[in-house]
């Protein structure tokens, strides 16, 4: 049987196929009350969906991936094959993504990956490709659609259980 990701892990794997403009496809029965309901905040989730549509001439890009590595259990294919050994997979990762053509907002994607390390991110705004003539930021986190202003660096905390606080923000200029 297939293993069923958490709510975190799935947020993780839809944040990352929408800052790299990856088509979404569902890979569950639809007709399955309890799956759908259990995903529907994350597939129906408007901006993340527009951070997916978002076409200025890039996918996304890894900006920064942790050093840190932890051994995780990979299933493969439709049959589920596990993996042996395990797989090394870093503890977090940074993505980014340009939401418009002067590149003042940008998408970025923070996805801490190891539930039992958790790990702090953060990255300037150059990192980020975004100007720095400006002293403040606006971030606007998707998955709980609020902002926050950030003075001089785009920061997301990184904690807690695997997708924890995962980012899909759009900083601007």
């Amino acid at each position: 049987k297939a293993p069923v990701l958490t709510h975190d892990e799935s947020m993780i794997h839809f944040g990352l196929w929408a800052i790299t403009s990856s088509p979404l496809v569902l890979g569950f029965d639809v007709t399955n009350d309890t799956m759908l309901s259990d995903s529907w905040d994350i597939i129906s989730n408007s901006e993340a969906l527009e951070v997916n549509q978002a076409w200025f001439g890039h996918p996304g890009y890894l900006i920064r991936t942790a050093t840190t590595t932890f051994n995780a259990t990979v299933f493969h294919g439709a049959s589920n094959d596990i993996k042996d050994p395990p797989s090394r997979l870093p503890s977090w990762q940074v993505w980014a993504k340009p939401l418009a053509h002067e590149n003042s907002t940008m998408a970025v994607f923070v996805g801490n990956y190891d539930p039992t390390n958790p790990q702090q991110a953060s990255m300037s705004l150059q990192e980020l490709g975004l100007p720095t003539n400006r002293a403040v930021k606006t971030v606007r986190d998707v998955w709980k659609h609020s902002s926050c202003t950030v003075h001089n660096r785009a920061q997301n905390r990184v904690d807690g259980d695997a997708g924890s606080n995962c980012g899909l923000s759009g900083a601007r200029g």
